[in-house]
This record gives C-alpha cells, structure tokens and sequence, in this order.
C-alpha cells in the first residue's frame, strides 16, 4: 500500500516553510527592529541597549510569522494532498469500510 504522503513531500513543505520563514523573518523582524530603533534613538537610548530591545522585538515578531506560514504550508502541501489521496482511494473502493481497510492491513499476506 502506498504512503498517503511521500518523504519527498513533507521535505519540500518543509524547505518552502524553512525559506519563507526565514526570510520573511527577517524582512519583518529588520523593518520592526527599524522602527523601534528609531523611536528609541530619538529618545536617546543607549546604542547597545536599543541592539538588544530591536533584537528582542523582531524575535517576538518572528514567531507569529512562523506560525502562520506554518499553517498555511502544512494546509496547503501536506492536508490537502492527503485528503485528496483519501479521496480517491474512497472513489476506487467505496464499499470497503476503514474497519475493512485495517483489517486488510493487520492480515499478515502469504
């Protein structure tokens, strides 16, 4: 029986969200970590300091980002692939139960 997703698959899901998180990570974490810097370099924070808030600031940023890629990647790449396979393995034995189907499966074959 085949896999309902394939190594291959969840390895380019993987890279795609690793790039686009990173990336636009940082864009987004730099753009933050600008603003931020800027107001408090107006205020007359320390240079060090403001390194360490603009930091914290485009980490804190970051993760939302993350999760949302992760979302939409994994809902896009990897969900509906499967339900698709589901689907069309529903289509070529629609009288066949799951209950059937792992019945089938624990049945050591000769």
């Amino acid at each position: 029986m085949q896999k309902l997703i394939k190594e291959s698959e969840y390895f380019v899901a993987w890279l795609v969200f690793w790039l686009c998180g990173t990336f636009g990570g940082f864009l987004i974490g730099a753009v933050a970590g600008g603003i931020v810097g800027f107001f408090l370099g107006a205020a007359g924070v320390d240079l060090n300091k403001i390194k360490l808030i603009c930091g914290g600031v485009g980490f804190i940023i970051g993760i939302p980002l993350s999760y949302i890629l992760f979302r939409v990647f994994v809902g896009k790449m990897i969900v509906k692939k499967a339900e698709a396979r589901v689907q069309s393995m529903m289509e070529e034995s629609p009288n066949q139960s799951f209950d059937d189907i792992d019945a089938n499966r624990a049945e050591p074959s000769s």
